[in-house]
């Protein structure tokens, strides 16, 4: 295994690049790299945008709902 303690996020990357491509192959690695859905645009941006009209109790009562029916409760 190799250690990424040490290594800078930049070099974790192109690591895993070269990794995929070893045991993948070109084609593979690009395969793999579409089925990540990564996606375009800026999120951040694309967030502001969606939640800018509702106010943040709302947004916290969503959270509530949704966890209570999948999970543990969102902490008040």
């Amino acid at each position: 295994m190799i250690q990424t303690r040490d290594m800078s996020p930049n070099e974790i990357v192109q690591t895993g690049l070269e990794l995929l491509s070893r045991e993948l192959g070109i084609v593979g690695r690009a395969r793999f790299l579409r089925q990540l859905g990564l996606g375009l645009g800026n999120w951040t941006e694309e967030r502001r945008e969606i939640f800018a009209d509702r106010p943040v109790e709302e947004l916290i009562e969503g959270m509530r709902r949704i966890s209570a029916e999948s999970g543990p409760p969102v902490a008040e």
